[in-house]
């Protein structure tokens, strides 16, 4: 007769415990660094901010699939915002503040 073993509650039996409050750590410094919002990612994730403040305090456990998600949100906000940039150049491509004398 097989022994049923129940289900680590930790790692959800892939054997793999994460430090929810160290990968929450780094990644909160990632996007303030980006100058990221919490409520930006949030929307990007299409969870709620406050889950992501959660995580980011380590009081939820992270998962690769959301490790994945959250970069991908910085990633992808970084590159809207980039996009989204007005042209600081004049037409010449010589700054706005110069003047042509």
């Amino acid at each position: 007769m097989q022994m049923k073993y129940p289900i680590c509650p930790r790692c959800n039996g892939t054997g793999k415990i994460y430090d929810n409050k160290k990968i929450g750590r780094s990644l909160k410094q990632m996007r303030v660094a980006a100058g990221v919002s919490s409520q930006k990612v949030a929307d990007i994730m299409g969870y709620s901010q406050t889950y992501i403040v959660l995580l980011e305090a380590g009081r939820r456990n992270w998962t690769e699939r959301l490790v994945r998600k959250f970069t991908y949100a910085l990633r992808a906000n970084s590159t809207n915002s980039n996009a989204t940039q007005p042209n600081r150049t004049g037409g010449d491509g010589s700054s706005p503040n110069k003047s042509n004398r």
